[in-house]
């Protein structure tokens, strides 16, 4: 038996373990791998996904997590969390994913409670383990929350061959991350400038572009997208200056070495755009 079929048993069997699970849900390549496999050992009933809904989320991705949990057709539900109520996470400190993380899935146990989901999953993989900049995950352990992927040792390398494996390699998605991160740390966050990095993403992944960041330390934006397709937006830079310039950004750079997350590759990402992959994006 080959090592990612071996921990593809162990996985099932984990989540057989489980009977029922609540799985907080974003719709990404994580979360949804996840929720695709726990329907194939647990009935749909016994499974529920949250998407957490809040002031972060980029807002392209939230008419996508909705079809992609549709698609599921596993029980799902929407919970709003309006964090820019908190002023500890909006001072945007270095802790700032942990204050974020533990705020959001305070509130969804506490949701999940009275329909008597006990477990709720995440799709943290080993991978993230490994990286410094994921303190969001000691907000998880503090909150005994479970991540099934790091229990079996999937690391992020692993979910894209169990995507292949399983056919379903169309619903691997660019990876994203809350707005918040495009924000220099000790910025403060506020609802004007998210709104504008929002507007600026939306209007890139709008020409084809992927991995998209509109990065900004307060005074200039640095845009980042895949590497391969660096040339194309150097090649409109005049015009992506301009618009970004009526959104209210003034001085406008890109990051001429592009966005580059684990696992980047134009056959794992084999869309040539978002627009393109309609049925796995929504």
């Amino acid at each position: 038996m080959s090592e990612i079929n071996f921990k593809y048993d162990n996985l099932k069997n984990l989540l057989k373990e489980y009977k029922k699970v609540a799985i907080a849900f974003s719709g990404g390549t994580d979360s949804f791998l996840l929720s695709y496999i726990a329907k194939q050992v647990l009935i749909p009933d016994k499974i529920l996904l949250i998407f957490i809904n809040h002031d972060f989320f980029p807002s392209y991705l939230k008419a996508k997590t909705i079809k992609r949990a549709q698609f599921l057709r596993i029980p799902f539900l929407s919970i709003n969390i309006s964090l820019l109520h908190f002023p500890n996470l909006i001072a945007n400190s270095t802790n700032r994913c942990y204050l974020c993380k533990k705020i959001c899935f305070q509130q969804l146990k506490k949701t999940v409670f009275n329909p008597g989901f006990e477990i709720i999953c995440d799709g943290t993989n080993k991978t993230d383990l490994i990286l410094d900049n994921r303190p969001g995950i000691k907000a998880l352990n503090e909150l005994n929350i479970k991540s099934p992927f790091c229990e079996i040792g999937l690391t992020k390398q692993d979910i894209f061959h169990l995507y292949e494996k399983l056919g379903i390699k169309k619903f691997i998605l660019p990876p994203n991350s809350c707005l918040a991160t495009r924000v220099k740390t000790g910025i403060k966050l506020d609802k004007s400038l998210l709104s504008k990095i929002d507007k600026a993403e939306n209007y890139l992944i709008k020409k084809g572009f992927m991995g998209v960041r509109v990065r900004t330390d307060g005074n200039q934006v640095k845009i980042q997208v895949f590497p391969w397709q660096i040339p194309y937006l150097i090649n409109i830079k005049k015009e992506i200056e301009l618009v970004l310039k009526k959104i209210g950004f003034k001085h406008i750079t890109i990051d001429k070495n592009g966005y580059r997350p684990i696992g980047l590759d134009k056959e794992t990402y084999h869309i040539e755009s978002e627009s393109s992959n309609k049925e796995a994006l929504g």
